[in-house]
């Protein structure tokens, strides 16, 4: 939801007014949204109450009051800042507690590289509320597991982090410990915070949930050299037009990949029709299916074929998520866009779909990136 959404709608419906008024004034209080907000007297006029069941969802009505759930992307900073401006309204710059600042002074000393991380930190309302409960401590564990994050080359479980962190193997699979840790990840990463980042943050960092869930599908001529053995499983299926769906356990210990000498590229497939598609085409070059957002195991794979020299071209969707997808397989190979860039984008112009207003912000976020690397695409589609 754009500047321009929150201006033409209280334009065209200004009864709207002291409903997202009230959201917009807790918004600039430095305070987080909370889940459930009561926004005043129940509507009366059909159209504000169109108007608010299309921003918010289902309405509920207590003691007479209008009662909202506020959506998790309606309380991203790059769709609710738009809103408070309407009015006028600065977010509150948030004051470290005075009985806190000496934690946080303890953090900085102890990671020097992690300013990012530190500085959000000091000014997330949810870690200030998590300290009320719980010790520095946690916190601090965080942290040590960020710094053990960054150089790491291979892929690692949720339990595992947590049972080298924080001896606990359940603490990173699920709750408050978890966002904060993606949250964190975010930071130092560069990446804006909405719950797609949060989705795909953890695979940037060779996260997995669990080897053998994490799964890759390929088809090509292609052989893994593990412990020095050349192992031939994958072009052997190949040369029965099979692809290959591979798990943690089938990659563990892969050194590298080997490929025939006219094989140049690696073709990676956002979705599986295309992917179908290019099995059935049979390329000169290894096909890849990332699933929507490339788990570890397929970016590992993807690194592996960019140290044997291959190149990528990416077949995907030309909306937000979907170029996103592309700069993800982009940070483990050179890539290009395959049958969806620029110029087949302008071929199939009449066809595009107009983005919704949450794709919208999204590709807003994305654009405030100077290095985005298929920013002619996205401004096409949309912007």
């Amino acid at each position: 939801m754009t500047s321009e959404y929150w201006e033409n709608s209280l334009r065209e419906i200004p009864e709207l007014k002291p409903y997202l008024l009230k959201i917009a004034k807790k918004w600039a209080t430095g305070s987080s949204l909370p889940t459930r907000m009561t926004l005043g007297p129940e509507p009366k006029e059909p159209a504000v109450r169109s108007a608010l069941s299309r921003i918010f969802g289902s309405l509920h009505a207590r003691n007479g009051n209008v009662v909202v759930t506020i959506p998790e992307e309606l309380r991203e900073e790059s769709v609710i800042q738009p809103l408070a401006a309407q009015f006028g309204l600065l977010k509150k710059q948030r004051v470290v507690p005075a009985d806190l600042r000496p934690v946080f002074q303890r953090l900085e000393l102890l990671f020097p590289t992690l300013g990012n991380a530190t500085n959000w930190l000091k000014t997330a309302p949810e870690v200030t509320r998590f300290l009320k409960r719980s010790n520095e401590t946690v916190l601090r564990q965080l942290l040590e597991t960020v710094q053990f994050l960054q150089p790491l080359e291979t892929c690692i479980t949720l339990s595992k982090l947590g049972s080298l962190h924080f001896n606990d193997s359940k603490i990173l699979r699920s709750g408050t410990v978890r966002n904060l840790l993606e949250r964190l990840l975010l930071a130092v990463a560069g990446e804006p915070d909405h719950p797609e980042s949060r989705h795909e943050i953890l695979s940037r960092f060779n996260i997995i949930d669990n080897p053998a869930t994490t799964l890759v599908t390929v088809f090509g001529s292609l052989q893994i050299i593990r412990n020095g053995t050349v192992e031939n499983w994958i072009a052997d299926r190949f040369q029965h037009g099979e692809p290959v769906t591979l798990n943690g356990f089938n990659l563990d210990g892969m050194d590298a990949i080997r490929v025939s000498s006219e094989t140049k590229t690696v073709i990676t497939s956002e979705n599986a029709a295309p992917f179908h598609e290019l099995v059935i085409e049979q390329p000169e070059a290894i096909v890849l299916y990332t699933a929507g957002y490339p788990n570890a195991e397929v970016c590992r794979l993807l690194r592996l074929c960019s140290e044997a020299g291959l190149r990528c071209m990416h077949w995907g969707d030309s909306d937000p998520s979907g170029l996103r997808i592309a700069e993800q397989v982009n940070r483990c190979i050179p890539t290009q866009l395959y049958r969806c860039g620029i110029a087949d984008l302008k071929k199939r112009q009449f066809d595009l779909k107009p983005l919704t207003e949450k794709k919208k912000a999204i590709g807003h976020q994305i654009l405030k990136k100077d290095n985005f690397p298929f920013r002619e695409e996205l401004e096409y589609v949309g912007y």
